[in-house]
């Protein structure tokens, strides 16, 4: 399926990745990249961007092993505190799902499917926090449907006692130029660990919600 590559993002965010290591290993998936992964590629190194230019929270590590041989997309570091953070991203059309006659879903499920799919990479003791990156083009993006806002809909899934190891969720925005480092936060009420208290102020300043 053909790809509609945006040549002058990638570059900005190479050129933006904190370490020459991180941009070495970016440049080697965007050369072998495909229809499927293009956009998650583009949606971590957006997520690394956020936290290390605007959060101030430098990104230590990419891909860091966590439960046996998972991995999560990267680790920062907030004054000492390891913070692992794991990119979730759907695209408008999902090839996989679609060939089986599926939808990727409602917001609701978006969210549900996003921490299912993060859940076993989380160490137990560890600050943790999913991205969801929702690059739909063909209706309003998760971080745009006010409705997930007022319902509580992210706090509804974080306070089942089954995702009790992630710390938070941050919405990024959209895939339109004034949305791409936006994103909101919302936070478990019960974690096993929550984010350390400077942390989530600096979070809340820089948050959309």
């Amino acid at each position: 399926m053909f790809i509609m590559r945006n040549k002058k993002l990638e570059k900005s965010l190479l050129n933006a990745l904190p370490k020459e290591r991180f941009k070495a290993r970016f440049e080697e998936r965007l050369n072998n990249v495909s229809y499927n992964n293009y956009w998650q590629i583009i949606s971590e190194m957006r997520a690394i961007y956020i936290f290390n230019n605007i959060l101030k929270t430098p990104v230590e590590d990419i891909e860091v092993l966590t439960v046996g041989r998972k991995n999560v997309d990267f680790v920062a570091n907030y004054n000492t505190v390891k913070i692992y953070v794991e990119v979730k991203g759907f695209k408008s059309v999902d090839e996989i799902i679609a060939k089986k006659g599926g939808s990727i879903g409602s917001d609701d499920e978006k969210i549900d499917r996003a921490l299912n799919r993060s859940i076993d990479k989380f160490l137990k003791d560890s600050c943790n926090i999913v991205v969801i990156a929702d690059e739909n083009t063909t209706r309003l993006p998760l971080f745009m449907n006010e409705l997930t806002d007022l319902k509580r809909i992210p706090e509804t899934y974080l306070n089942s006692s089954y995702y009790e190891k992630v710390s938070a969720i941050m919405i990024l925005g959209g895939m339109y130029k004034e949305q791409l480092y936006n994103y909101k936060i919302h936070y478990n009420n019960n974690p096993t660990l929550e984010l350390p208290d400077g942390l989530k102020e600096i979070l809340n300043s820089q948050a959309s919600n």
